[in-house]
């Protein structure tokens, strides 16, 4: 379901550098409906994408705030038979016994979640690709959306690298937001 996903997120993301108003948060929404936690990826990037935009091209908070609410609510009404059910899990799931979910992924999955038990090569090579990206990008002039939505891809690369030095939420870290990256190779290759 993952690669359904990716190609939903994708969409968003054409929607987006077309310049589309409300297509990329209806894209994110359907998102939604095949991986929740990809459509979270999605949502947070929008955001990110609309903040990173609002700064380039100086909108006034008023404008800003109702583009994120229209998308908000948008994605929330294409997602909300996901949005429910996870609700209604939520509520009727048993406690489970209190542990630390970052030792579990270090136990358990330290290379999927876990930015510093990354190997350098591996590091170097994500390295490399962020600056191919951002090196083809300026041969391309006129792109400035092309660089929001890699940029908005990075910020929340960004944010799953630091999420598990701030917080041992399991909700927060089953996200597993490193995962973006594989957003961020496409749109490079593609660049």
């Amino acid at each position: 379901h993952s690669e359904t996903a990716t190609v939903l997120l994708l969409l968003a993301i054409i929607a987006f550098l077309r310049g589309f108003k409300l297509s990329p948060a209806a894209a994110i929404g359907a998102t939604s409906l095949v991986n929740v936690f990809m459509g979270v990826w999605g949502f947070l990037w929008l955001t990110l994408c609309e903040s990173l935009n609002k700064f380039a091209q100086k909108i006034p908070l008023k404008s800003f705030a109702t583009r994120l609410l229209q998308n908000a609510l948008v994605i929330a009404f294409v997602a909300s038979p996901v949005i429910y059910w996870v609700l209604k899990n939520n509520m009727l799931a048993p406690s489970y016994p209190s542990f630390s979910f970052i030792q579990y992924l270090t136990e358990f999955f330290p290379y999927h979640a876990l930015i510093w038990k990354s190997s350098a090569l591996n590091i170097l090579s994500f390295l490399s690709m962020v600056g191919s990206f951002y090196v083809a990008v300026q041969k391309l002039e006129g792109q400035p959306r092309l660089r929001m939505a890699f940029s908005g891809l990075l910020l929340l690369f960004g944010i799953g690298a630091a999420l598990p030095l701030i917080s041992d939420s399991r909700i927060l870290l089953v996200l597993n937001i490193l995962r973006v990256d594989s957003l961020m190779h496409i749109l490079t290759a593609l660049t």
